[in-house]
């Protein structure tokens, strides 16, 4: 054994040579409290990118008032608030004026409509989701935000839409549940429902230019499972398929 290999070994109660148990806790105390200003330093430093990150992602939303309630609400009011209710991002382009003014036209109704049946179902799979979501996930969606301007939009059956009280209904018409002014988008495109297990679906209703779930073209009226996260495009409309659990831990959550 080398000189420098025998001294290592002393060193630390790792070694063959380390001493009694008392040792090796106190030198592992030392280490640790040497290295608690870098840790500090490091989390201080994750904590204030978190923050700016956090910023960008809420400019990145256009300020209905789902996103002020994100803005101050907790997780767990924000869950309450919005118990039952999933969420479709839309994809907003530099000169989407129409869509814009559909879509601003539908967040002041569904301020006052319902969400589908099975609210408590969902409610405590939202939370459930949101507790299990590690950096990594979050991460991957906070960058796909980032990358465009998205507007909230809560899957509200509105009083006076159409008929058909299990779906809600999205297509170009203003009588749709979510309405999408987009030359792309048929009159009565698809519609999402939802099961008594709170699990979510979309079809498409045989709409002139399709819908896709991330990248794949759907089959006309026939239910497609969403997941969180998922990416529907409804003729050139781009959308993400969220939870509030969700939409709050990639926006707010350190």
């Amino acid at each position: 054994m080398t000189a420098s290999r025998a001294s290592d070994q002393r060193d630390h109660p790792g070694g063959n040579n380390a001493g009694t148990r008392l040792r090796e806790s106190q030198w592992w105390a030392g280490a640790a409290e040497q290295s608690c200003p870098l840790i500090r330093h490091a989390d201080n430093h994750r904590r204030g990118r978190l923050r700016t990150v956090s910023t960008k992602l809420l400019e990145s939303l256009r300020p209905t008032p789902v996103v002020k309630e994100l803005r101050a609400l907790t997780s767990e009011d924000f869950g309450s608030q919005y118990a039952g209710v999933a969420f479709l991002m839309v994809r907003i382009e530099d000169d989407a004026g129409a869509l814009l003014q559909g879509l601003d036209a539908g967040a002041v109704a569904a301020a006052t409509a319902e969400p589908l049946a099975f609210t408590t179902v969902i409610h405590s799979a939202v939370t459930r989701v949101a507790s299990q979501t590690g950096a990594a996930y979050l991460e991957a969606h906070r960058i796909r935000l980032v990358r465009g301007n998205y507007y909230v939009v809560p899957l509200r059956k509105l009083s006076d839409a159409e008929a058909f009280s299990g779906r809600i209904s999205v297509g170009r018409a203003h009588n749709k549940d979510v309405v999408l002014r987009d030359s792309s988008v048929s009159k009565f495109h698809g519609w999402f429902e939802v099961d008594g297990s709170g699990q979510y679906f979309y079809a498409d209703a045989g709409s002139k230019n399709g819908s896709l779930r991330n990248g794949n073209s759907l089959a006309p009226k026939q239910l497609s499972r969403l997941d969180v996260g998922d990416e529907l495009r409804l003729g050139s409309i781009e959308a993400l398929f969220w939870l509030p659990g969700t939409l709050w831990d990639v926006i707010r959550r350190p």
